[in-house]
C-alpha cells in the first residue's frame, strides 16, 4: 500500500557482468548488507522464491541474530523437507554432479572452474 516501500535482492551474477555469490552464506550476507542499507532498523517483511526462500530464511536468522525483528518471512515455491529427493548408492562425486544439476537455476553452471 502507500507509504509501504518494496525492494527486490537478486543474486549476484543474474545481469551475467558480476561474480555470483557461490554460497548460501555469502547470498545472505550480502542480502543482510542491502537491506540494511535501504531500512537500518526493523521490522523486516521478506519474501524469497524457490532457492531465494531459503536465502530469506537464512537472512531472517541473520536478522534476528543481530537483534532485529523480522515480521513477516514467506518462501514460496522454496524446497521442502524431503525435496529434492535422495539419491541411494551414488558415489560422492555423482551425488555432488546430481546435487548442482538442482543449482543450475541460480548461475552456478556458468561459474569459471565448475566442470559437470
Amino acid at each position: 500500500g502507500p507509504g509501504i516501500a518494496f525492494h527486490a535482492v537478486q543474486h549476484r551474477g543474474a545481469d551475467g557482468r558480476r561474480v555470483y555469490d557461490l554460497s548460501l552464506l555469502a547470498m545472505a550476507e550480502r542480502g543482510v548488507e542491502l537491506i540494511r542499507r535501504i531500512q537500518p532498523h526493523g521490522p523486516y517483511f521478506l519474501c524469497g522464491t524457490s532457492f531465494g526462500g531459503r536465502v530469506a530464511l537464512e537472512v531472517a536468522t541473520r536478522l534476528r541474530a543481530q537483534g532485529h525483528t523480522v515480521a513477516f518471512l514467506a518462501m514460496l515455491d522454496t524446497y521442502a523437507p524431503g525435496y529434492p529427493p535422495r539419491r541411494r548408492g551414488l558415489s560422492p562425486r555423482a551425488f555432488v554432479r546430481y546435487f548442482t544439476r538442482l543449482l543450475k537455476p541460480i548461475g552456478l553452471k556458468d561459474q569459471p572452474g565448475w566442470v559437470f
